[in-house]
């Protein structure tokens, strides 16, 4: 270090011999004249952008000028292909272009997913919005009819929302849009029974046969429809009920509860054979067998065992596979036996299991007015007109017959005309109409009606009590006492419910009278 010295600017140790420190730029030696003036001792002011710097500054904090070399600092530049920034700058551009590209996708996404009104009231029946969900669905499936998806979620909103009929109408709408939807099919099925209305029966067959054609594998679809069809008992449902029930056994392995079904079925058919060979197939015994063969004694004439059979079923307070169908078979002995009370305490069990079953309301409708209960029997049959099912028009006549009896022939005058409107024809139907137009003295009508009856069933004996007493009420004597003899006749001995010892001793009195003036 032997002749180094300290620079008296920047401090540093530098050469004497050279003529500028190579740290700082100060000059070491003796400035030439043509040099800047020096410096006030306490401040100045800068050469380049003439800010105030204080004495002994060497750089200008203003403008960055060396105060000593009066070159800038800012005015050093890179060296041309200094990799210092231009490396990075495809990464940087390539980088910038894919954030902005998700950016816009994400933003695209939510937009399409806020504005699509199936995504959204998806999203708000997921999060258990149904009433904010339907409003979106329903407002919805008016502009776009079309949308079977839309159709399907607002059934199921509505379900939700306990709205069965509504749910089940939605469904089939998705149905109709696209025939095979059996999920739909079934939702709408299911939607309806929940509805407990028995008018809604034939739609719940329809798509269910529907479906069955559609996807014909379906287990479950085939078992629905023979329940369908076992519960509204129609001509040739009991039929289609077991070959339904067969195809359950073909497509899985045959249970017990199938097999019991398939020979309900069976028995239902008056094929005591078949019925038979499906009970002998049973694994294990229960209530369920005592039911079917109690059915099977019943169709055999058999009523004594058949009522011990199903009795015994009923009473053991299992809950058994056809428990209501066993219930209401009993009632409906019960009645044809006169144990009128009897009847209605098992045909109300059947009917707090099978509420929207109208033949069930209908035989405990009977039973009530079998025992007198008029108002409570007028109740039911009311209920059943109200669902213009299979026993409305039925109903009506009954209604007709309880009024006559009350002596009311302006109300039961309504009632058979309802029936009539309804499409009654049977030979009950015009028995009570012409009991109806006897009531209004309206005579050729009645005789008119009565003609009807006949023609509708021959052997129908209420006919002939009505139309002997309608006879001997138009003092045709002898017409009326050939319909009362045949009215003994056709009754035979069964006289439990009837007025038989009355009309024999009307007849007794009609035959003196006829003696006593020497007609025959």
């Amino acid at each position: 270090m032997a002749g180094m010295i300290n620079c008296p600017y920047c401090g540093k140790l530098t050469d004497p011999k050279l003529d500028g420190c190579p740290h700082c730029g100060a000059y070491l030696k003796k400035k030439p004249a043509a040099a800047k003036p020096p410096r006030s001792k306490k401040s100045q002011t800068c050469p380049n952008c003439t800010a105030m710097v204080q004495e002994g500054d060497i750089i200008c904090v203003a403008c960055g000028t060396n105060l000593l070399t009066g070159q800038k600092i800012t005015e050093e530049t890179q060296p041309v292909g200094s990799p210092k920034n231009n490396d990075m700058l495809p990464w940087l551009v390539g980088g910038t272009v894919l954030v902005v590209v998700c950016i816009t996708l994400a933003a695209l996404f939510y937009y399409m997913a806020t504005n699509d009104p199936v995504a959204r009231a998806q999203k708000l029946y997921e999060d258990f919005e149904y009433s904010e969900a339907q409003d979106i669905l329903s407002n919805y499936v008016e502009r776009d009819p079309d949308n079977e998806g839309a159709f399907e979620l607002l059934g199921k909103v509505q379900w939700e929302a306990s709205q069965f009929e509504n749910a089940a109408t939605s469904f089939e709408r998705a149905v109709d849009i696209n025939p095979g939807n059996i999920d739909a099919a079934l939702w709408a099925v299911i939607s309806l029974h929940a509805a407990g209305r028995t008018s809604t029966l034939n739609r719940q067959i329809d798509l269910l046969e529907q479906s069955s054609r559609v996807e014909s594998n379906d287990p479950v679809v085939w078992y629905l429809l023979a329940m369908a069809k076992g519960v509204r008992g129609q001509p040739g449902d009991y039929t289609a009920q077991v070959n339904a029930l067969q195809k359950v056994a073909n497509l899985e392995e045959p249970e017990d509860t199938l097999r019991r079904g398939i020979a309900a079925g069976y028995a239902l058919q008056r094929d005591y054979r078949n019925a038979q060979f499906e009970l002998d197939q049973l694994e294990s015994a229960d209530e369920s067998d005592l039911a079917v063969r109690g059915i099977l004694a019943s169709m055999q004439g058999n009523i004594g065992l058949a009522i011990s059979s199903l009795q015994e079923a009923a009473d053991s307070g299992e809950n058994f596979g056809i428990r209501w169908q066993a219930l209401t078979k009993l009632g409906q002995l019960m009645l044809q036996d006169g144990r009128f009370r009897d009847a209605e305490r098992y045909l109300n069990e059947a009917l707090l299991l099978e509420s929207g079953n109208a033949s069930v309301r209908y035989l405990h409708a009977m039973s009530l007015h079998a025992q007198g209960l008029v108002s409570e029997a007028l109740s039911e049959y009311d209920t059943l007109m109200d669902q213009q099912g299979a026993f409305a028009a039925e109903s009506g006549v009954q209604v007709a017959a309880l009024y006559l009896g009350m002596g009311d022939v302006d109300n039961a005058d309504r009632a058979i005309t309802a029936a009539s409107r309804i499409g009654a024809q049977s030979a009950a139907f015009h028995t009570v109409r012409g009991r109806v137009f006897s009531s209004m003295n309206n005579m050729n009508s009645a005789r008119q009606s009565f003609e009807q009856a006949a023609k509708a069933d021959k052997d129908y004996a209420p006919l002939y009590l009505e139309r002997g007493l309608f006879y001997v009420k138009v003092e045709a004597l002898g017409q009326g006492l050939l319909d009362l003899e045949q009215y003994l006749r056709l009754i035979g001995d069964d006289v439990r419910g009837t007025r038989a010892a009355d009309i024999r001793e009307l007849v007794r009195q009609l035959h003196q009278t006829q003696a006593g003036t020497g007609r025959e």
